[in-house]
């Protein structure tokens, strides 16, 4: 299952990080700031995108 979030701060990073780490479902990580959601994707392996994946 997809599930994706948009900002990353201090709710949303939290919460990605756990479904992220989950080998059943696919992260896609959007933020602001593309930095951000680079690195939580490297912290834990979900994808980082934009909003507008998110909504497709």
């Amino acid at each position: 299952m997809k599930i994706g979030f948009i900002g990353l701060g201090n709710m949303g990073g939290s919460l990605a990080r756990v479904v992220a780490r989950q080998k059943n479902h696919q992260a896609l990580l959007a933020n602001r700031s593309p930095e951000k959601a680079k690195q939580i994707a490297n912290e834990v392996g979900g994808e980082p995108v934009t909003n507008e994946v998110v909504f497709e």
